[in-house]
């Protein structure tokens, strides 16, 4: 797994997102109300936040956790696409992205030059 192929996978995910965003927000509101709503939102634009740091980001690829944080990323990156894909419950849309952008975030942490 290579940072760009990680990278690509994130802006798939983000991308699925916003096709089905309509979606995704209406059953949102269904099950949890406004407050779902603001909250996948939110762990949305974190997400992309997350993306666009990762692609500026100078990062020490020799990190020892640098290529499993990047697999575990893609992962969980798969796994927004999977719950997108069916249209799962708000909640466990909102839980696929809050992993892929706290991994994101670790990636950032450990191995930010």
């Amino acid at each position: 797994m290579t940072r760009e192929e990680m990278q690509k996978q994130l802006l798939t995910s983000i991308r699925q997102y916003n096709v089905r965003a309509a979606a995704v927000l209406a059953k949102a509101m269904v099950e949890g109300g406004p407050d779902r709503v603001a909250e996948l939102e939110a762990q949305y634009d974190a997400l992309r936040t997350a993306y666009f740091d990762l692609v500026r980001a100078r990062l020490d690829e020799n990190n020892l956790e640098f290529e499993s944080l990047l697999r575990q990323t893609s992962d969980a990156s798969v796994a927004i696409d999977a719950s997108l894909s069916k249209l799962e419950s708000s909640a466990k849309v909102l839980n696929a992205i809050a992993d892929a952008t706290n991994l994101a975030r670790r990636i950032l942490d450990v191995a930010k030059v």
